[in-house]
This record gives structure tokens, C-alpha cells and sequence, in this order.
């Protein structure tokens, strides 16, 4: 306990993420929005051999709290939880944008740098040209060796799905209810009336 662990002793490094209300700014501006996001993001960076040991970490086949004894566990791939992972696997998807995506369309290119880590975004006034982005961000990626899972747009006819919603008619975009039909957000209130304890 008085050692810290290799994780705890790593550089974090910037998420690389804008401000979350930049971002929601951003997407209001446009009159079509979609939304999609990368499959298994951390996982779809491989380590080379020489970081493949600095990605080890210890782990216990019955549960970390159970006696079975502790193994090492080498992984080819980043992992959510490691300090650096969110850091290297956004300069990773940044460089892919510049490589693969900037040549096709700048516009897409300067769109990926207000995605919130694996949450992707494009815009546009023009309906035509929102669908154009969707191929040129899905295909410039694809070079870089992600999937993205399926876009979800606003103002789109018949289209009724609540992205994230569980309970209701709304759905989720970063903290905020979305309606995709529509293009409507609300604030997810709740409040807690329980007797504080202490």
C-alpha cells in the first residue's frame, strides 16, 4: 500500500477532449447532426512489442478479492483503466483524422477534433452533405483500423429512436436528452429527496 502501482506512477497526459459545453455549442449550430461511435475504442489500438510489457497488469481468475493467486496479464491492446490509454488512443484517432481524413475534407477532419473520446460527431446545413461526412469520417478511420457503429441523425423522418434513453421518449447525447426526430434536448433532472445522512 505504501508503494504506488506501475498504473499509479504513469504520466496521465491530456484527454485531448474539448470542453463538453464547447462541444454542445458546436452541434446547435448545425441544422443536421449525426452521431456515432467507435467500436471497442481503447482495444482497437495494438501495442507494439516494445509496450506490450508496460501494459501488464495483475489479475485474479476468481475476482480480484477472491485467493486464487495473482497473474500477470499481458495485453496487445490498450485498456480502459490504464493511465495513458485515453491520451495515446485520442493522438492515435487524431493523427489517423490527419492522415486519412484531412486530404478527403478538412471540414470532417476539424469535426473529429469535437468528439468526446470515443463519441463522434459531424454537422452540416445541408442534408446531402451531412450523409457525404458520414462516409468520408467512417471510411478515414476505417484506414486507421476503426469501426464505428451506426450513425444516428437529427431531423430525420420516421426515425424515432432515443439515443441511450431507458425510460422514456428522450434519449442520451453527453449528459443531455436527445431526441433524434425532433432534434430536441432536455436536462435529465433528478432529484433526491431522501433525509440526509452523514
Amino acid at each position: 500500500p505504501d508503494v504506488p502501482s506501475y498504473n499509479d506512477s504513469q504520466l496521465v497526459g491530456s484527454s485531448r477532449n474539448r470542453n463538453l459545453q464547447e462541444v454542445l455549442i458546436w452541434q446547435r449550430q448545425w441544422c443536421y447532426l449525426s452521431q456515432s461511435d467507435i467500436h471497442d475504442f481503447y482495444q482497437a489500438h495494438e501495442l507494439s512489442s516494445e509496450d506490450v510489457m508496460l501494459n501488464c497488469f495483475l489479475f485474479r481468475r476468481d475476482g480480484f478479492c477472491s485467493d486464487s493467486p495473482l497473474e500477470t496479464v499481458i495485453s496487445l491492446s490498450l485498456n480502459f483503466g490504464a493511465r495513458s490509454a485515453q491520451c495515446l488512443a485520442q493522438l492515435a484517432k487524431f493523427l489517423t483524422g490527419k492522415m486519412y481524413i484531412y486530404p478527403v475534407s478538412p471540414d470532417v477532419d476539424h469535426a473529429l477534433t469535437y468528439a468526446i473520446t470515443d463519441d463522434l460527431f459531424v454537422g452540416s446545413s445541408d442534408k446531402q452533405k451531412l450523409l457525404e461526412m458520414e462516409k468520408v469520417l467512417e471510411s478515414g478511420l476505417k484506414e486507421g483500423g476503426y469501426t464505428l457503429k451506426k450513425f444516428r441523425r437529427s431531423n430525420t423522418e420516421g426515425d424515432e429512436i432515443m439515443i441511450g434513453d431507458k425510460e422514456g421518449e428522450f434519449g442520451g447525447n453527453l449528459g443531455l436528452s436527445w431526441r433524434t426526430s425532433t432534434d430536441t434536448w432536455k436536462v435529465p433532472v433528478k432529484l433526491n429527496f431522501n433525509e440526509k445522512q452523514r
